[in-house]
């Protein structure tokens, strides 16, 4: 039995080893026909290599095609093989590499100057060079890219008057442009509402144009990025005798929305009698609203309301309104507004006025203008004060530049893709003095001096399998002006900016915020996910007495999922700062619920 088994063994090992040395068992050597040009193929073998060992016949039989071409494409277009020996698995093939040709000269023929020096067309470049097949072809190709993105989809290209003196090649480029093509129009065969003007400007093709493959190809991909529309077949492009027509096969999408956020804290600020029995509740309620409105009239316009309540007798309202494409040009108008009210201590407005110039996608490069105010709401107890509170009447007129770039796989649910967005402005900032306020306590002030603030936010979703996506953010800020005060600080903490923190508790004068999440989606619009978030900070305040830094984190679980009211979420964050130990106690909890229309 055991003299079985080891034959056995042996006829498998022998098996194993024919099939291993069967991988490279066909052979190939490639002679010339010539004895007397044996030289002359071994330089020109040293400069085109070819493999010697095959795993089978057909492979061998492609890599002589191969070694041809290569020859055709550096002069040796008369190059072939006479006569191939074969010998088992040997094989012999006889060269017979010919002389190789050189360009004399191609001429520009009936082509234009202007589209030869768009494709880069040189004299010298076809002067006493090695004819290369493949070199004509891009020309060639080259040539034909141009027409098809000025009006001649239907251009054909050919090498005319070719003649051969020795070894050396004459030729000419006859171009034949055909119908010269416009646009028409673009149609919508859908329930799209969308403007045909904001349409031509978006997609780069009005009517009259010359027919542009550029423009036309890149379709279906500057559709997709419209968050309003959904695409129900692809696009098809009518062509009559001198135009055509572009047919849109398109829906309009949901993409207006409204959605709340309700946060759910310990209020550790509650204070208490004496017995430990709280005088307030203990427990401390948060509220956000928003409102977003995505082309309500087919002009690509947005009006975007926000309000948040982050703490009590706090108010945070930001709106914003933008209008793309006025005048049919490439500009767009971006107005904002903020209000905060911080309790009774003061109110901060801020106006910016952005001129954006559109990119593809949504994205864009924005000059700006903003105005920022901040007034103390009562004065009542100040009037006698030797130092100034936290707070201060200030103005500050800044310019600024903007930028950003988004491309993202499904907005609502990234699996892949970024987000970017950025801005940095200057300008001159005034501190006013209040009359109800002892006027010597200016004195050591600068009431005027520069400023300048700058801003970023990046996220960046990459899969890790079809059902796992991991998201990196991240956020910071700088603000760099003499005699900072409280009313002047970056504000974040919160649900979306530092979760496991009150909203808005933390100021700063220089920040920066990093995230990292786990999501394992569900469904397109529902997955569960862990976070960890990681903050740095400093604040700069005038006469700031407490720790001016600090490296607080916060961390949890939550699901988002869809609903027949929309997408709905919840989340537990846990948060730590200046080195303080967790406190399960002092866990958030936040809901919300987004409903598109």
């Amino acid at each position: 039995m055991r003299r079985i088994k080891y034959h056995w063994l042996l006829v498998v090992l022998g098996i194993l080893s024919f099939q291993a040395n069967a991988q490279s068992n066909y052979s190939l050597q490639i002679k010339s026909i010539d004895s007397s040009n044996n030289k002359v193929l071994n330089e020109t073998l040293k400069q085109f290599p070819y493999k010697k060992s095959f795993p089978n016949a057909l492979l061998r039989s492609k890599e002589l095609q191969s070694f041809l071409f290569k020859l055709f494409d550096n002069g040796y277009i008369a190059a072939s093989f006479d006569s191939i020996s074969n010998d088992s698995l040997n094989q012999t093939a006889f060269l017979n590499l010919g002389q190789i040709y050189h360009w004399a000269k191609i001429e520009k023929g009936n082509v234009d100057e202007g589209i030869l020096s768009e494709v880069g067309f040189r004299d010298k470049i076809y002067s006493n060079k090695p004819f290369s097949q493949n070199q004509v072809r891009n020309l060639q190709e080259k040539i034909l890219n141009y027409c098809e993105n000025n009006g001649y989809p239907f251009a054909s290209i050919k090498l005319d008057s070719i003649t051969f003196e020795q070894n050396n090649i004459h030729a000419r480029l006859a171009l034949t442009k055909n119908t010269l093509v416009k646009v028409d129009s673009i149609l919508i065969k859908g329930n799209a509402d969308v403007a045909d003007q904001y349409l031509y400007n978006y997609l780069g093709i009005k009517p009259g144009d010359p027919y542009n493959e550029s423009l036309i190809i890149k379709i279906p991909d500057r559709l997709k990025e419209l968050p309003f529309v959904n695409i129900t077949q692809s696009f098809k492009v009518i062509f009559l005798e001198k135009n055509c027509k572009i047919l849109l096969y398109i829906d309009s999408k949901k993409a207006s929305q409204f959605d709340g956020v309700v946060g759910i804290a310990p209020n550790n600020t509650a204070p208490t009698l004496a017995g430990g029995t709280p005088t307030v509740a203990q427990v401390k309620i948060t509220g956000q609203a928003h409102l977003r409105l995505n082309n309500s009239y087919g002009k690509g316009e947005l009006f975007d309301l926000n309000w948040q309540e982050p703490q009590p007798q706090t108010q945070d309202l930001k709106v914003q309104f933008n209008y793309p494409f006025i005048l049919k040009s490439p500009f767009g108008l971006d107005v904002k507004f903020s209000l905060f009210k911080q309790d009774t201590s003061y109110l901060n407005l801020d106006e910016n006025l952005g001129i954006q110039y559109l990119l593809s996608g949504g994205n864009y490069f924005k000059v700006f203008y903003e105005h920022t105010s901040s007034t103390i709401i009562s004065a009542r107890g100040l009037d006698s004060i030797t130092v100034l509170p936290p707070y201060a009447d200030i103005s500050c007129d800044q310019y600024g530049i903007g930028y950003r770039s988004e491309k993202l796989d499904y907005r609502l649910n990234p699996r892949s893709g970024y987000s970017f967005e950025a801005s940095a402005s200057a300008g001159i900032k005034s501190i006013h003095k209040n009359p109800k306020i002892n006027a010597e306590v200016y004195d050591s002030l600068k009431l005027t001096s520069t400023e300048y603030k700058a801003e970023y936010t990046f996220d960046y979703y990459f899969p890790l399998s079809p059902r796992n996506v991991i998201d990196i953010g991240a956020k910071g800020g700088i603000i760099n002006t003499p005699d900072l005060f409280q009313n002047e600080l970056f504000r974040f903490g919160g649900l979306r900016t530092l979760r496991g923190f009150d909203e808005q508790s933390l100021y700063a004068s220089n920040f920066e915020l990093w995230k990292v999440e786990f999501r394992y989606l569900m469904e397109q619009n529902s997955f569960l996910f862990v976070f960890y978030n990681q903050a740095w900070y400093k604040n700069m305040m005038r006469n700031y007495s407490g720790i001016n830094t600090d490296t607080p984190y916060g961390f949890g679980v939550g699901s988002t999922f869809q609903t027949k009211l929309g997408i709905m979420s919840v989340s537990y964050a846990l948060g730590s700062q200046f080195n303080n130990p967790i406190a399960f106690k002092s866990g958030k909890i936040s809901f919300g619920l987004v409903n598109y229309f």
